[in-house]
């Protein structure tokens, strides 16, 4: 008698944990790759490299560009000393990015070659890939891509 109502404890219970164990594990997953504090905040932009090849590489412009994006809230800016490109983002499962149309200003600048590629590539990216804890590319799953660092 205690055989019948001890089997389907442990059953129960094994349950329990298995499906905990899970939800901890996408939760993990969801945190780090989804919008979580990994991905939040100001990121450097290291290179930009468009789908016909072409790249740029803001700290070897001459002079050399500081450029940054930023991630918050479902909102994304890049800043490049001069222009600004901003609107807002959509994050999916398994590393999908959407980067959605936003705003931009069009000063004259003596080197526009980081926000004009930026402005390429932006509405070409559907996923975010951590390198390191340290690096993220935004990636259009071909060879268009922006690398970031922190």
């Amino acid at each position: 008698m205690k055989a019948k109502f001890l089997a389907p404890a442990i059953v129960a219970a094994l349950a329990g944990m298995l499906a905990l164990a899970s939800c901890s594990n996408k939760a993990n997953g969801a945190a780090s790759a989804f919008g979580g504090p990994e991905f939040q905040g100001t990121w450097v932009i290291k290179n930009i490299v468009a789908e016909d090849g072409q790249s740029v590489n803001p700290a070897g412009e001459n002079p050399p560009i500081e450029a940054t994006i930023t991630f918050e809230n479902g909102a994304y800016r890049i800043a490049t000393g001069c222009n600004a490109v901003q609107g807002s983002y959509t994050l999916g499962k398994n590393g999908a990015l959407t980067m959605h149309d936003g705003l931009s200003t069009k000063m004259a600048c003596p080197n526009m070659k980081v926000e004009d590629m930026a402005c390429r590539v932006l509405p070409l990216i559907k996923w975010a890939q951590y390198e390191n804890p340290r690096a993220l590319r935004l990636t259009t799953g071909t060879k268009a891509y922006i690398a970031l660092t922190r």
